[in-house]
């Protein structure tokens, strides 16, 4: 059997391959809820039970981490009733999934929210040009509750677990990142205290869920600027993002989704078999829990690829998903016919 078609065990669930369907954005709900249009979206792009683990699209968990308009809310409980008929949606198309979860943070604007901008520092990072108010230690703490509020929320809609966005800018993203966490107490400096927010949101969410809830960690695990493949002079090393997946794992992860750091999801000239597999390799090194990863994958003979070297243990494919939504039916097809 094909590596890709093989199951794979996540935490407490077991997924029927290793094809991942990661957390696209569709700024189409209304009023912060799912939309018939955006339930038909899922349906459509998981069915034939081609989708080992499908992750839906960034929920905010607080008001004034909504990232943009068209985002749904997780924030409060009349997010569960919209949550629950699209977890049905996912298990009557065979996948297994995880809610992805997120606060913008200095990426924010009040614009959106009307309300104040919070960031790891007060450096400025939307295109509205409001400077972010540094978050005091309460700010953290409650942002913390919130995630875990959030994830026991997914839980009662059926979801078996979350992914804590911590890539590409956002929140989490920032604290991790030395070129926005400027901070002088137990959450800043060295990686280890710049993680622990990630950390403690594991832990709090770990609490408020029980030990069978699946809890993954999208993580930017270097700060790779637009157009460049190495990582900004100054940013997330792919030595400190090694190193915060190790203490992700000791906190309670149960997988870690490699993506890009601070600049989001692009990566000039990259050296392996898709964006971001050079990194990811040597995170799946480092952790006993698996690991998956995106960028650019499109193909069979890619995914098998990224498999069989030991890359990853899962592959995600936002784009060629997009494109086409059958293209994981196709795929799986060809695999089971070659």
């Amino acid at each position: 059997m094909k590596l890709l078609l093989s199951p794979l065990k996540i935490g407490s669930i077991t997924v029927h391959n290793r094809l991942v369907m990661p957390p696209m954005a569709t700024f189409k709900s209304t009023d912060d809820r799912f939309t018939e249009q955006v339930l038909d979206y899922y349906k459509e792009k998981t069915d034939g039970a081609a989708i080992g683990l499908a992750i839906v699209e960034h929920c905010f968990v607080s008001p004034e981490g909504k990232a943009h308009p068209g985002q749904i809310s997780i924030a409060e409980d009349g997010a569960i009733p919209g949550l629950k008929r699209l977890a049905d949606i996912f298990h009557a198309n065979g996948s297994k999934a995880l809610v992805q979860i997120s606060h913008a943070g200095a990426q924010a604007s009040a614009a959106v929210t009307g309300l104040p901008v919070l960031g790891a520092s007060s450096d400025v990072m939307n295109r509205q040009g409001d400077v972010p108010q540094e978050m005091t230690l309460d700010d953290i703490h409650r942002i913390t509750a919130c995630f875990a509020s959030a994830a026991l929320r997914a839980k009662e809609a059926g979801f078996e677990g979350i992914e804590l966005h911590g890539a590409h800018g956002y929140m989490l993203s920032q604290f991790l990142s030395p070129l926005r966490n400027h901070r002088t107490d137990e959450y800043g400096g060295p990686v280890e205290n710049r993680v622990r927010f990630h950390c403690d949101c594991i832990k709090a969410i770990r609490e408020a869920t029980g030990p069978d809830f699946v809890i993954a960690v999208r993580l930017g695990a270097a700060d790779y600027p637009r157009g460049e493949c190495e990582p900004a002079e100054g940013g997330l090393t792919e030595e400190d993002g090694v190193r915060a997946a190790v203490l992700l794992e000791q906190a309670g992860a149960d997988l870690i989704d490699v993506s890009g750091g601070l600049f989001g999801t692009e990566r000039a000239g990259y050296p392996g078999l898709a964006m971001f597999t050079d990194i990811s390799a040597k995170i799946k090194k480092a952790v006993s829990i698996p690991v998956a990863v995106v960028g650019r994958i499109t193909t069979s003979d890619q995914c098998e690829a990224i498999l069989e070297n030991g890359d990853a243990d899962m592959v995600g494919a936002a784009a060629a998903l997009l494109k086409d939504s059958d293209w994981a039916k196709k795929m799986v097809k060809e695999i089971e016919e070659g």
